[in-house]
């Protein structure tokens, strides 16, 4: 039976309205779709620190702490990030060479000292309620047990009358006085007639505010006077003051691992995706220069210059344009696992080749390292010198050996093969550059200090002659009467011992030499020492170099190890040893 005149029947209605709610549905899930990209970043456990207290950490250890803190104004209402290292790099220009503002900007870039960053947020959080100070005040004085606080929008008049009164409350006697923590740093000011401390003063506030420079100027004059001890704790507050809406603190991700399988499978045509060889150089630049706007050489490309030819005759810059990226895509096609294998015996002469010929060649190298499946196929067309082949033998036969795998600076190894260490490389980093500005700064011919540092690497034990002037010698294991019932052949310390000693010799096979100060209690115990080994017959030979102040620290620095010395005063110092 027929329905009404224009009307579908029952179940072709369904299959419409079926099709009807499919569509609209493919209408509004196409509008929420997005390409799934995946981004990742790694953080901290701690919340973002600002660059004007890491920056303070790096001032610090350069020595240059004070001067810094009263040359950096932050931009006004905080500024943009971008606003903020501007600040910082004009604050810090004043105060370093250019070579270490580069250094910093690597730090800064690193995120280096935001533990450090983080340390003194705690240390302030932690003040902040035992003295019952608000968490959004910026400046804060602690004195005699009480904390002054700059109230809310005081400003920067309103941080002079705090420092006045918390000056006025601060009393050499006072029982509760803050107690100075091993990193806290202290103006360096006057003393008091008769050798009385000082009151301790502790200044809390956010580097390069507008209210710190009043107080910073009023405690640090009453520092020079000598009224007062002045600390200054940076107050790193994160955005949004520290609360829990601040992000974490993210980090550069070298030494990370990042494993990712996409199980869904899908066939896309990749015309439209632009940037893969044209954008940040072209997958025959070696140099990285191929098609960027990075500044640097232009590497051939499939037998062309592009840029150059687009130069010259800009009517056919797009044809030339449309070529290179014909020539990239049927190279991407064809990866290193195509090429024959005589064609991958000189692979790598003919990189190292590329990167030694390119104006830039950390960034050739960086290119290489990203993209070589890609430009491998390039490279095996390339030239491969006789003369750095037969080099690259020459070392692999007599120095280093086959396989193996490296990066120096300096002739300094860089952990970067086997540990992938970051703090360690820009540790190492750090120690060379500073050695290079050092000795600019001395004069230093530049043909010089790349002379002085190609010289190898000290040896990490320390040897000291005893046929040297400074040592004396107490006792001749080959000459003296106490000696002589002793065998003479080396041999004898070979024979096996029942007691489960080394056998003697009358030889000056072993040498302990002592570099003390016998003025000291140290020095006097190291003296008791050599004495009761020489009393109980040891095989040793000993010596001693009398060095009035010599410290464990001293010792230290000699031998290049200051960094994990014992700063203990007065220590003697003791030790050695060698094969005569």
């Amino acid at each position: 039976r027929r329905g009404q005149r224009g009307a579908l029947p029952p179940q072709h209605s369904a299959v419409a309205s079926m099709a009807a709610l499919l569509f609209a549905l493919a209408a509004a899930g196409a509008e929420t779709l997005r390409p799934k990209n995946i981004d990742i970043s790694l953080t901290a456990r701690w919340d973002e620190t600002p660059l004007s207290v890491e920056s303070a950490e790096f001032m610090a250890d350069e020595g240059l702490f004070w001067d810094y803190a009263a040359a950096l104004h932050e931009p006004e209402g905080g500024g943009s990030d971008q606003e903020v290292l501007a600040a910082i790099e004009a604050a810090a220009a004043g105060l370093l060479s250019p070579l270490r503002l580069r250094l910093l900007r690597v730090l800064l870039s690193a995120h280096v000292f935001s533990p450090r960053a983080a340390m003194w947020r705690q240390i302030a959080a932690t003040d902040a309620a035992t003295l019952g100070v608000s968490g959004t005040s910026e400046v804060w004085v602690r004195a005699c047990g009480r904390a002054h606080a700059l109230p809310d929008g005081a400003g920067a008049d309103g941080a002079a009358d705090l420092v006045a009164a918390a000056l006025s409350a601060a009393r050499a006697d006072c029982p509760q006085e803050a107690e100075l923590l091993s990193v806290d740093r202290v103006f360096p000011g006057g003393s008091r007639a008769g050798g009385e401390a000082p009151p301790l003063l502790v200044l809390y506030a956010r580097l390069g505010s507008a209210a710190f420079h009043p107080a910073h100027d009023a405690l640090s004059r009453a520092a020079a006077d000598g009224r007062v001890r002045y600390a200054l704790r940076p107050l790193p507050q994160a955005p949004g003051g520290g609360g829990g809406g601040a992000q974490r603190q993210t980090l550069q991700g070298y030494g990370v691992q990042l494993a990712i399988k996409n199980m869904e499978y899908k066939a896309m045509d990749d015309k439209d995706l632009g940037g893969i060889d044209g954008g940040d150089g072209g997958d025959g630049d070696g140099g990285g220069d191929g098609g960027g706007d990075e500044e640097g050489e232009e590497a051939e490309e499939h037998g062309f210059y592009f840029r150059s030819l687009a130069a010259r005759a800009p009517e056919v810059a797009d044809a030339l344009g449309a070529l290179r990226e014909e020539l990239a895509a049927a190279d991407a096609s064809h990866d290193a696992s195509e090429l024959k294998v005589w064609a991958l015996q000189d692979l790598g002469v003919q990189a190292a080749a590329r990167v030694l010929a390119a104006k830039q060649p950390l960034r050739a190298l960086r290119d290489l390292c990203q993209n070589f499946p890609f430009l491998a196929r390039g490279l095996s067309k390339g030239p491969a010198p006789r003369e750095l082949a037969l080099e690259v033998d020459r070392l692999q036969q007599t120095v280093w050996g086959s396989s193996f795998s490296g990066a120096f600076l300096n002739g300094r190894p860089l952990p970067l093969v086997e540990t992938n260490d970051l703090a360690g490389l820009l540790t190492t980093m750090t120690r060379e550059m500073r050695t290079v500005d050092e000795l600019q700064t001395a004069g230093v011919p530049p043909l010089a200090i790349r002379a002085m540092l190609s010289l190898p690497a000290a040896p990490a034990s320390l040897r000291v002659s005893a046929r040297h002037p400074a040592v004396v010698v107490l006792n001749d294991i080959g000459r003296d009467r106490k000696y002589a019932r002793w065998p003479p052949s080396v041999k004898e310390l070979l024979r096996p011992n029942p007691w489960g000693q080394i056998s003697f010799c009358r030889k000056n096979v072993f040498t302990m030499v002592f570099v003390l100060d016998p003025a000291t209690g140290d020095g006097q115990a190291v003296l008791g020492y050599l004495v009761d080994l020489h009393a109980q017959g040891a095989p040793i030979r000993f010596g001693i170099v009398l060095a009035p102040g010599a410290t464990r620290r001293a010792a230290a620095d000699a031998a290049g190890g200051a960094d994990g010395a014992d700063g203990a005063d007065g220590a003697g110092g003791g030790g050695g040893g060698g094969g005569g």
